[in-house]
């Protein structure tokens, strides 16, 4: 079993409050979490209104199919 996880941090220009933020994350997320079957979560930055660093984590029973998802959410 292999367990594959990475971080982004985004910027997020057109954020100008915490509720901006909120909103783009969670649409982020949702979209992510529908195309990619990946689980998600802001793990930092939570209180900057412009920054968010995601995380993200999937599992499988071959290495090719955890790097392929990864690379895949990456350059979503």
């Amino acid at each position: 079993m292999v367990i594959g996880s990475c971080q982004l941090d985004l910027h997020i220009p057109c954020s100008h409050s915490l509720k901006d933020k909120r909103q783009v994350i969670k649409q982020i997320i949702k979209l992510v979490k529908n195309r990619y079957n990946v689980s998600i979560s802001e793990i930092d930055n939570i209180d900057l209104w412009q920054r968010a660093l995601l995380g993200f984590v999937t599992i499988s029973n071959e290495k090719a199919v955890v790097e392929s998802i990864l690379q895949k959410v990456r350059q979503f």
